[in-house]
């Protein structure tokens, strides 16, 4: 790598690092299993947070009210505890992009339950627990066209089709984005988000 490379690099790092403003590599050591978050679920709020602010349809999409729905594996305690985890901690957040934070928690039976929910419930976050990656491909699927920001508490959800998730990767936390499906959902990301982050799916 030359020197001109290097130094981009590392302004990325900085930036990157100021944006996210936390030390989280001590997590990475106690991470349980595949099935645990990649990152402490108050810091994915927090990450959150921030993020949600470079998505220039997000106070539209909102309207005031930012309404996210938790969803968990139905009988999966693990899943269960994350959810309630994020649903405390959004409630501490307060707001998203201005937006006052309305969070419930919904057990995830198909995906025709979950379209009619989404729908009744004018959620603008969707944002999915552990514990459900056997069906990440058909949610991701079924929110075609919604004007909906999809997240999941693991980063390996986003090639298979979620627009968004947070990872730690070489003791630097990393902004996942699936860039096809963000144009599908009506979110559209700012360059210096994109810039900052591990783009897919475009």
């Amino acid at each position: 790598m030359t020197a001109a490379l290097e130094l981009v690099e590392l302004r990325r790092r900085h930036v990157l690092g100021l944006l996210m403003g936390l030390a989280l590599a001590p997590w990475w050591s106690r991470r349980a299993s595949a099935e645990d978050p990649d990152l402490p679920v108050e810091t994915q709020v927090k990450l959150l947070g921030k993020v949600v602010n470079y998505d220039r349809n997000a106070a539209a999409r909102m309207a005031g009210t930012a309404r996210v729905l938790i969803l968990r594996r139905k009988g999966d305690s693990g899943s269960a505890s994350v959810a309630a985890k994020l649903r405390t901690d959004l409630a501490d957040l307060a707001e998203l992009a201005g937006a006052t934070i309305d969070a419930r928690e919904h057990d995830f039976i198909d995906i025709a339950t979950l379209t009619r929910t989404l729908t009744d419930q004018g959620t603008a976050l969707l944002v999915l627990t552990p514990g459900l990656s056997p069906h990440v491909e058909a949610i991701a699927d079924s929110l075609d066209g919604r004007d909906l920001l999809s997240v999941s508490t693991l980063a390996r959800d986003v090639p298979s089709g979620i627009v968004l998730g947070f990872a730690l990767e070489s003791s630097h936390p990393t902004i996942w984005i699936n860039l096809g499906r963000a144009k599908r959902q009506n979110v559209d990301f700012s360059s210096r988000l994109l810039a900052l982050a591990k783009v897919v799916g475009q």
